[in-house]
Formats: structure tokens, C-alpha cells, sequence
């Protein structure tokens, strides 16, 4: 199981196993096992917009005073400052939804990837799926036939060995 401290850069969803239903339509019940990862955002959309506009007002009515002064240069650089932030809270909010999560449930791979607005889905089969770690600072490939996805954006370094591992693992129980 993948366990990482508090203090660590990104967040881990612990790998979950619950009972499901096998999708070959079996009445055996197979487990799930689920890992999901996801960046450390500390604001919601909603908080950093309410924070912006507190900006904007707070900006704008420091530069309405010089303006009221004769200082009327302040005011254009006042907006040049709110466009510029407003760009980088747009590219954070565009990604602070982002995650990575894989799915193991018997002998169905599903690997589900959402980077700003686009979502990939890639199902696979354990058995024929390889795990590789090109070097420690890469990320995570899952290689199978024509398919290559590749995880781990969201996770440590140090912490992509032991995920690497725990994988490797759980697809060679799930191939047997």
C-alpha cells in the first residue's frame, strides 16, 4: 500500500479495496483496488475567486486614491497587475481538478487521466500491462500492446518507486 507523510508535496490517495462485482457477470466477488492521485491545492475555484475580486476591489480602490491625488499612472498599472494575476488564478482554477486514478478489478485495467478539461480514459488488461520507471525523476509508463499512459504526475519521486512496485504486485495477482 502506498503511504506518504503529511509533509510531502502532493497528495496520495491511499489505495482502496472494496468488494465488487466481477464485469465477466460472475457470481464470484472480486475486489477493487483504487489509487488516486491529485495534485495539493489549498484553494477550491469558489475560494480563489472570492479571492480575486477582494483583490481587485482592495487594487482598485488604492488606485482610485492616487488617481483622486492627480497620480492617474498608477491606475493603468493597477490593471496591468490585475490581468496578470487574474491569468495565473485562470491556469491554477483550469487545473485545480486535476487527478490520476487506476482501477483494478479482476482482470479489467481502467486508468483514467484528467488534466484541465480533458478527461482520457484507457481501459487494459493486468496480465498484459508493463510497469516501468525509466529513471527515479520520470514518470510511471503503463505500456500494453499500442498503449502507452503515463502516471504519477501527482506523486513524489521517492514515492513513484514504492507505487511502481506496489503495482507490479497487484497486476501479477490480478493475471493469476
Amino acid at each position: 500500500m502506498v503511504s506518504v507523510s503529511q509533509t510531502e508535496q502532493n497528495q496520495v490517495l491511499e489505495t482502496a479495496v472494496r468488494p465488487g462485482i466481477d464485469p465477466a457477470g460472475d457470481d464470484c466477488v472480486s475486489p477493487v483496488r483504487s489509487w488516486v492521485f491529485k495534485p495539493n491545492c489549498s484553494l477550491s475555484p469558489r475560494q480563489l475567486a472570492a479571492l480575486y475580486l477582494s483583490l481587485v476591489f482592495v487594487t482598485l480602490g488604492i488606485a482610485a486614491g492616487f488617481f483622486s491625488f492627480g497620480y492617474w499612472i498608477v491606475v493603468p498599472f493597477a490593471g496591468l497587475e490585475l490581468l496578470a494575476v487574474g491569468v495565473a488564478f485562470l491556469v491554477y482554477g483550469r487545473h485545480a481538478g486535476d487527478y490520476e486514478q487506476i482501477v483494478l478489478q479482476g482482470r479489467q485495467l481502467s486508468v483514467v487521466v484528467m488534466r484541465g478539461s480533458r478527461l482520457q480514459t484507457v481501459q487494459l488488461n493486468p496480465g498484459w500491462t508493463k510497469v516501468s520507471l525509466p529513471n527515479p525523476n520520470s514518470l510511471l509508463n503503463l505500456e500494453s500492446g499500442d498503449l502507452r499512459v503515463a502516471i504519477g504526475r501527482y506523486v513524489a519521486a521517492p514515492v513513484r518507486e514504492r507505487l511502481l512496485y506496489e503495482l507490479r504486485r497487484a497486476f501479477a495477482a490480478a493475471a493469476t
